[in-house]
């Protein structure tokens, strides 16, 4: 966006009085002590530097001012193409900037639909969870030789299409117990008797990525066998004091598990949310310049947490379109916040800290609470409370379709 303005003389004689004054404080003219000479001599001395200075301080602050009565929303450093001052007459300066336009509210009504994932967590997962228990509870004997139901203790190397080994995707040292998974009985029957030392390749699949087939050369360090313990009430007071007996070990855990899968349901859907209204809001015009440098300060804190380098290319055409939705979504929820006057008092924020992060422990009371008794903590803390906020009052205002989910495995 181009914007031309001019300023006439009566707009800013005021402020330019006061700067040249300020300018004459430390001019020292001969036979005159410092900021002592007459206005006129130095106005005749140092025009030109007058107005240079003036035009530089104040420049931003009749730019902001113009910018406020376009009702413009200005994303990038504006950039001066001309600009001209005349004392006693005016001051006009044209500018570029990159700016979002007035863009309308999206409606946030019963026509914007969002799953919710409800993960159930199942007697299966809880007995195979178990069934691991035992395992890291069981009774080892290292074996000579392969021996049927034996442990095999080996090198994992996952291997590329033509069959080479992956460098970073070694595993140096995996126990491979009968029936836990991944290693179903048909793997384990093409693993029976190895030697130690022997390599055999087998192709394993990933559940957990839609069963994707994953090949894999085992190479047999040592054997073992693992004697499991029983799965009684003394077990579970070895795994868990504080439990009465197995099955209240089982409920402790199903609420373990329900409650991960909670936050990693809520993370989701609140990403679905963003997804769903950045799409009701496609009308809003986001400037590739603000793409660009939202994009680039991500890419910068990834590579400061990954220690290393990322394509700027690659991470700019991989994640822009998620960019744009973050960035129309943001423009969304500040002006939600604004219309719906969404807030988080200091009392709310005491009260979070006392009952959700310290009662629970009772025993780091007192660090906790020293802890987010901090200006920084309590800042974050805030912006996640309000961020609780507005996605609870979208949630209310749009259709949420609830998906139960059995888990298994």
């Amino acid at each position: 966006m181009e914007m031309a303005v001019q300023l006439p003389w009566d707009e800013i004689s005021a402020e330019y009085t006061s700067f040249a004054k300020k300018f004459a404080r430390d001019i020292q003219l001969p036979g005159f002590r410092k900021g002592k000479a007459p206005m006129s001599r130095i106005e005749k001395m140092y025009q030109g530097r007058i107005e240079y200075d003036f035009i530089n301080e104040k420049f931003y602050t009749f730019y902001h001012k113009a910018v406020l009565e376009t009702k413009a929303q200005p994303v990038s450093e504006p950039s001066v193409t001309h600009y001209d001052f005349k004392k006693g007459e005016f001051m006009e300066f044209t500018v570029q900037y990159d700016y979002i336009p007035e863009w309308e509210m999206p409606k946030l009504d019963r026509k914007i639909k969002v799953d919710k994932q409800k993960y159930v967590v199942t007697d299966t997962l809880l007995d195979a969870q178990l069934e691991r228990i035992r395992s890291d509870h069981a009774e080892i004997t290292p074996l000579e030789a392969w021996e049927p139901d034996a442990s095999i203790v080996a090198r994992l190397e996952e291997l590329d299409d033509a069959g080479e080994v992956i460098p970073d995707r070694v595993t140096e040292s995996f126990t491979i117990i009968p029936g836990v998974d991944p290693f179903t009985p048909e793997i384990m029957k093409s693993l029976e008797e190895m030697a130690s030392g022997e390599s055999r390749d087998i192709i394993l699949k990933n559940e957990s990525d839609g069963n994707k087939e994953v090949p894999l050369r085992i190479t047999a360090l040592s054997f073992e066998r693992r004697v499991l313990p029983e799965l009684n009430d003394d077990l579970a007071a070895q795994i868990d004091p504080e439990v009465v007996d197995l099955p209240a070990l089982k409920e402790l855990m199903r609420k373990e598990y329900e409650d991960n899968f909670e936050r990693n349901s809520q993370e989701l859907f609140r990403q679905d949310i963003i997804t769903a209204v950045a799409k009701a809001a496609e009308h809003i015009l986001i400037p590739d310049s603000l793409t660009e440098s939202y994009l680039e300060d991500l890419r910068t804190e990834n590579e400061k947490q990954r220690k290393t380098a990322i394509d700027a290319e690659t991470y700019r055409k991989n994640n822009w379109e998620q960019a744009v939705d973050l960035l129309r979504w943001e423009l969304v929820r500040n002006r939600l916040t604004d219309e719906r006057n969404i807030e988080v008092s200091e009392e709310e924020i005491s009260e979070h800290v006392e009952t959700v992060l310290v009662k629970p422990d009772t025993q780091n009371r007192d660090m906790y609470l020293q802890y987010f008794n901090t200006p920084q903590a309590r800042k974050d803390l805030r912006s996640k409370l309000l961020a609780d906020k507005v996605f609870a009052a979208v949630e209310a205002d749009i259709t949420v379709n609830v998906v139960e989910k059995p888990v298994e495995r």
